[in-house]
């Protein structure tokens, strides 16, 4: 599948240096009013406006650019190409210089997009000038290029892109004549693809193929969530009898069939952005929907968003907003903050540290958002009622770590989470039945207890007291609970050594591309690191001082699950707390397995002793780099531990 990597623009309107990097389905802009919103969009439409003027066929063999007679090129001769101020239909500016950064036409603009698929990367820069008069100047800025490349990477030549610059329709005009596809094509390419919306659809609806079911099947569904009765078409002209297209449209399953300029603005723009896609025979889609907000409701923008990631191949959006609902419904690999400067870079704004309270609700990716845009920061309270699932978790880093598990199992999944730290296991012991009854009387929909899961630390407990708390407090709380086998979620990643290592050397190789690395070498220093940290536990484990520190921090818990919430017969009588924990904890230490009692700090001397073994530094705090750690996790690189908590969280989804 192809999608558009990264997008670099320089000296166009209020950018003077700034890259993108892109979602590879959706792209959703959003910030301030001058933020540059728009402006990233038509940069889009711009490079393809280049794309579009200077790509042709080669009528000759030209070995010095390895290029065969047959193939497609960019303008070769000069290299340029220009284009006068009213024939440039991609951006809308009032004046010939206002395309440029700080309205001086110096500044050449360069817009570079950089594609890839699942095989190979391409980039393709263009640059835009000043020229003589009112004229621009088009051409490819690079004096060598891999043709061979492009000309494997696209496949429908001369025009591999679709793009559909989706704007409010103000009117379609009553009245409109058949005319040929050449004409169709051209006012497409012009951004007048409304000009001809009803030759277009009869033109889909004529088609041999099915894709006209598909259009109807994705039309019903953005307008009203089912597959049917909410609109159909009726063609009452033929191409080759009559002069003028005539089409009806019926909304619902009892309402009049009326004429299609009588439909409304969104509805139109809607069935527009359906049409280019289903209609067009092309490689690559690009929709770019600028302020969807002023003419589609909320609830079916949504509808629309999901059904183009979801439904529609090949396709790449691209849309700006101000609709606080929409940004609080998407997830955060979707959104991108643009914030007015001129030079900069911008990810999707998952990519950005947050640092929440020690307690309560974690807040959320949108929120910086949000606050943008005269929110205030209790809508992350909003968030979490309008969200999926609330997971609650013992500490203030464990839901961004969870998320990012999340994350890589189901590449970005459409889930909406939010979080609520305890700041500890004892506070989750003393108040969570508090906190149930409060949750239990907030509600949209479902309550946000209906939606919550309870994970956190096996702190100081063995297999068998893990296994039957997990049991009781989900029949005490009702939700779904899991206890990590690990002392901590950063330990998670000990609980399979083997895949550790791996995991580690994808951490180094990301750190540092020059260092290499042997695994059995690697695994030479992992392992020696680990039997350092186990005998030291079995030391400590024999210290008196811990042994009562170990007794204590047991019964503790037991008299809080007894007094709290009346859960009993978890853990042993007093003499046999002590002795039975210490004797299951150093037979796992004297196999060398050390999970169950390794802290953070414990993740980090590891990671960071072989590191150092291998001239490599690291940040003297775990929680600055662990997210990005267990980023590297994959499909074939996945620890079973990860599966366990995952299938709890599911298991939350059937009660929703």
């Amino acid at each position: 599948m192809i999608s558009i990597k990264k997008i670099h623009i320089k000296n166009f309107k209020s950018f003077k240096d700034v890259t993108i990097h892109c979602n590879p389905t959706l792209n959703v802009f959003t910030g301030v009013n001058n933020a540059g919103k728009t402006t990233a969009l038509e940069a889009i439409s711009l490079w393809l406006e280049c794309f579009n003027t200077l790509i042709y066929e080669s009528r000759a063999k030209r070995k010095n650019l390895n290029i065969d007679k047959g193939d497609f090129v960019f303008t070769i001769n000069q290299n340029i190409r220009y284009k006068s101020f009213e024939e440039v239909s991609s951006v809308r500016s009032p004046n010939y210089d206002s395309v440029f950064h700080n309205l001086e036409k110096e500044n050449t603009i360069t817009i570079s997009l950089t594609f890839q698929d699942e095989e190979s990367t391409i980039e393709i820069p263009f640059e835009i000038k000043g020229g003589k008069g009112m004229l621009y100047e088009f051409k490819l800025k690079t004096k060598t290029f891999d043709y061979k490349l492009l000309n494997t990477f696209f496949k429908n030549f001369p025009y591999p892109i679709n793009l559909i610059y989706s704007s409010p329709i103000a009117a379609l005009k009553s009245v409109e004549n058949f005319v040929p596809q050449p004409r169709i094509e051209e006012e497409i390419r012009n951004r007048n693809s409304t000009a001809f919306l009803r030759n277009r659809l009869i033109n889909l609806y004529n088609n041999p193929s099915n894709k006209y079911q598909d259009f109807l099947k994705n039309l019903n569904l953005i307008l009203s969530s089912t597959t049917s009765e909410s609109i159909n078409f009726y063609f009452l002209s033929n191409f080759n009898t009559d002069v003028k297209a005539i089409v009806k449209v019926k909304l619902g399953s009892s309402g009049p069939k009326i004429d299609l300029s009588l439909v409304g603005s969104g509805t139109l723009q809607i069935i527009e952005i359906l049409l280019a896609i289903y209609q067009e025979k092309n490689d690559f889609n690009i929709i770019l929907l600028d302020e969807p907000d002023s003419h589609i409701h909320r609830d079916i923008q949504k509808r629309l968003l999901k059904v183009l990631v979801e439904n529609v191949l090949n396709t790449q959006i691209f849309a700006t907003t101000h609709n606080e609902s929409l940004i609080r419904s998407l997830p955060p690999s979707y959104l991108f903050h643009l914030q007015a400067k001129p030079n900069t870079e911008y990810y999707p704004i998952i990519r950005e540290n947050k640092t929440g309270p020690k307690r309560g609700l974690q807040p959320s990716h949108h929120i910086k958002i949000l606050e943008s845009l005269g929110s205030e920061s209790a809508l992350d309270f909003v968030n979490a009622m309008e969200a999926d699932k609330l997971i609650l978790v013992e500490g203030r880093d464990d839901g961004q770590y969870i998320q990012t598990i999340l994350d890589n199992k189901y590449l970005n999944s459409q889930q909406n989470i939010m979080y609520w730290s305890f700041g500890g296991i004892d506070e989750i012991f003393e108040n969570i039945t508090v906190y149930q009854k409060l949750f239990e009387q907030i509600k949209n929909g479902k309550t946000l207890w209906d939606k919550s899961i309870l994970i956190f630390d096996s702190d100081f407990i063995t297999d068998t007291h893990r296994q039957k708390l997990a049991t009781k407090l989900k029949d005490k709380l009702g939700i779904p609970v899991y206890i990590w086998s690990s002392y901590t979620i950063e330990s998670s990643v000990l609980t399979e050594v083997n895949k550790f290592i791996l995991l580690l050397s994808e951490f180094i190789k990301n750190r540092d591309e020059r260092v290499s690395i042997q695994i059995n070498n690697l695994q030479d220093k992992v392992l020696r690191e680990i039997e350092k940290i186990a005998l030291e536990k079995v030391k400590k484990l024999e210290q008196t001082d811990e042994s009562i520190k170990i007794y204590n921090l047991i019964k503790n818990k037991r008299d809080k699950l007894d007094t709290r919430l009346k859960i009993k017969k978890v853990f042993e009588s007093d003499a046999a707390i002590q002795p039975n924990y210490i004797n299951w904890a150093k037979q796992k230490l004297n196999a060398n397995q050390i999970e169950h009692l390794a802290t953070k700090d414990d993740v980090h001397q590891i990671i960071k002793n072989v590191m150092t073994k291998f001239g490599l530094t690291l940040d003297e705090d775990i929680d600055r780099y662990f997210t990005d750690f267990i980023k590297g996790a994959n499909t074939t690189l996945w620890f079973s531990e990860w599966d366990k908590m995952i299938d709890v969280v599911e298991s939350n989804t059937s009660r929703l």
